[in-house]
């Protein structure tokens, strides 16, 4: 929930209105949640079906994984480990990426803590994992983007795993689940 409690996921105004399928999504009109409903219906029903999707332990996360190979991304549970940083003497969670990003692969992480078209701050962070040379290593174009740019063609190549964090600190040592906010945050 990357979004301050209350205000719509297209405009400043306060949410009046809820997605009555994923129940994530707010809104303040019918006018905004029209304008959304490109995106929304994209994702809406893999959110709406995960919801009974129970938690495999208490260290997995609900995360967005955008497949290079498919039409749409989909809520996944992304597993963490807790690990220990000597340096600072302290904890902070690590996703285990498994072969979601491809094998043998460097990654690289981008951290989104503002929705750069709502000039909104989030209250939490957003960081999108990808494949560090995704661009020139051979890897195929990401469909599942592609698809929310409405068959535009993208600079994404390989897949994308879209994970929360909690806090907006420099390096955040919490991992947080996502919601259909943040994929509005995402992909804007």
């Amino acid at each position: 929930m990357a979004s301050p409690a209350g205000l719509c996921e297209m405009c400043p105004k306060l949410a009046s209105k809820t997605c009555t399928k994923c129940r994530s999504s707010t809104y303040c009109s019918h006018a905004c949640r029209k304008r959304g409903w490109k995106e929304h219906k994209i994702l809406c029903p893999s959110f709406s079906s995960f919801g009974n999707a129970a938690r495999p332990s208490p260290m997995h996360r609900r995360a967005i994984y955008f497949p290079v190979d498919e039409a749409n991304p989909r809520f996944i549970w992304l597993p963490f480990d807790r690990r220990y940083k000597k340096e600072i003497d302290d904890t902070y969670d690590s996703p285990v990426r498994g072969d979601l990003l491809g094998s043998n692969t460097g990654i690289q992480l981008i951290p989104i803590k503002n929705n750069i078209v709502l000039y909104r701050g989030l209250d939490h962070t957003i960081t999108l994992m990808i494949r560090e040379a995704g661009l020139c290593d051979g890897s195929a174009m990401n469909e599942s983007v592609k698809n929310i740019l409405g068959g535009s063609p993208c600079t994404w190549a390989g897949p994308i795993i879209a994970y929360g964090e909690k806090g907006l600190a420099m390096d955040p040592n919490e991992s947080d689940d996502l919601d259909m906010a943040d994929f509005r945050h995402v992909i804007d």
